[in-house]
């Protein structure tokens, strides 16, 4: 058990007292370490909160690339048998509506395919 100073009669009094046994003022309570963590914590979430308010949107810019593709269409495409009847085929028409050459287009085919066996 410590003893402080009271701030009123200046005599002993005990740091678990909550007021002065002589005079009857309060004592003041230390603050503890879970106190102060948690009240950093706090201001540091008010921070977050305000400085994420004042943030501007952050506009997303297309590459050449991603704009060149949005002009380009997909206008027909045909399945057809080949290689010697054991490969598909596939025929496909593009357009393309801009100004930029597209020289090479990547095209993914996802297929889901029964095979029968003998």
């Amino acid at each position: 058990m410590a003893l402080k100073i009271c701030k009123e009669c200046k005599k002993e009094v005990s740091s678990k007292a909550k007021t002065c046994p002589n005079c009857g003022a309060p004592v003041p309570q230390n603050v503890g370490y879970g106190t102060i963590i948690a009240l950093i914590f706090v201001f540091y979430i008010v921070y977050l909160v305000a400085s994420s308010e004042n943030k501007p949107p952050v506009a997303k810019t297309k590459s050449p690339k991603e704009l060149a593709l949005e002009q380009v269409n997909l206008v027909s495409f045909e399945w057809s048998k080949g290689g010697f009847g054991s490969v598909m085929e596939a025929d496909f028409l593009i357009s393309n509506e801009g100004n930029r050459d597209i020289k090479d287009i990547e095209i993914n085919v996802n297929m889901l395919v029964k095979v029968e066996r003998r």
